[in-house]
């Protein structure tokens, strides 16, 4: 009995192809693929990981090495900045200063609240009265931590200033101060008002200022005299891992001034008489708010 053959049979039988008892699905052959695909990505993510984890690693270990190998140099703290804080308007000078009368209209043209107003006090060499304010910011220069264990005032004092008194009886309001010298008693630990209002007589047998490479610390430091006039750079003791060094902090160069201030407490004709000239503040004319300086008898102020 002859087979019936059709054509595709035909054509397969032509080309020598038999045809397969059995075969695998499309949709079998698509699932391996994606379990293969899963599995590289996976393998793809563990890599990744690894890789960067090695190269985190390895950036850290080089990083410290090259901090070994190249240590910050200069002492233990930097000094990033200091600033003289002023509160309240009134200085005192050595000599009798005489204005003019082009300076009194140069003077009292000035904002109190510009920095040019200060400056006009600052280049004729003005000195603060009874406590002078200063803004001193540090900061670590170590690989290691370092610890700022002490500040003390190296002072030098002589009796207070009376040429010239600049006086107002219009103060600015405190500012929050940490660090508080007794320059009248310099050997004395400084002692300090936080900034929650708290206060104490040991600054730095309560508080630990320990500083990482780059971390700053801003110090508020209130230095005062009842007695003096005095000029004064600081003496700061750090502790450089087993090395104890001391730093000196001046005033851009110069030491730090400020001056007792006479008979500060007016209330009888010639609390001032000590000084040579005496210029008072006082509201302007026909302006509220505004206030401008005037020359006044030491003798007889406030009369």
């Amino acid at each position: 009995m002859g087979v019936a053959i059709n054509y595709k049979q035909r054509k397969n039988h032509k080309k020598g192809v038999v045809p397969s008892k059995g075969s695998v699905s499309k949709t079998s052959q698509s699932g391996r693929k994606r379990v293969a695909a899963w599995f590289l990505g996976l393998a793809a993510v563990a890599i990744t990981a690894f890789v960067t984890a090695y190269a985190t690693n390895l950036g850290n270990i080089t990083s410290s090495w090259i901090e070994n190998l190249f240590p910050p140099t200069g002492l233990p703290v930097r000094i990033d900045s200091v600033g003289i804080m002023h509160v309240g308007n009134t200085h005192a000078f050595a000599n009798a200063l005489v204005l003019s009368n082009n300076e009194f209209s140069q003077l009292n043209s000035l904002n109190q609240t510009d920095p040019s107003y200060e400056a006009w006090f600052a280049s004729r060499h003005a000195v603060d009265t009874n406590r002078t304010i200063f803004e001193l910011v540090v900061e670590g220069n170590r690989n290691h931590t370092v610890r700022i264990t002490d500040i003390q005032p190296i002072v030098s004092c002589q009796p207070p200033l009376k040429g010239t008194l600049f006086f107002s009886p219009y103060g600015g309001a405190d500012t929050s101060t940490q660090l508080l010298l007794d320059l009248d008693n310099p050997h004395a630990v400084p002692s300090y008002i936080g900034e929650n209002g708290t206060s104490g007589k040991d600054f730095f047998g309560t508080h630990t200022v320990s500083l990482r490479q780059g971390e700053q610390f801003t110090f508020e430091v209130v230095a005062s005299t009842t007695k003096h006039f005095c000029k004064f750079t600081l003496a700061m003791t750090v502790l450089d891992g087993d090395k104890t060094v001391t730093e000196n902090v001046t005033n851009n160069g110069q030491p730090f001034q400020v001056t007792a201030m006479l008979d500060n407490n007016p209330t009888k004709p010639g609390e001032f008489s000590a000084y040579q000239v005496l210029y008072i503040v006082g509201p302007k004319t026909n302006s509220f708010g505004d206030f401008e300086w005037d020359r006044a008898n030491p003798n007889t102020f406030p009369r």
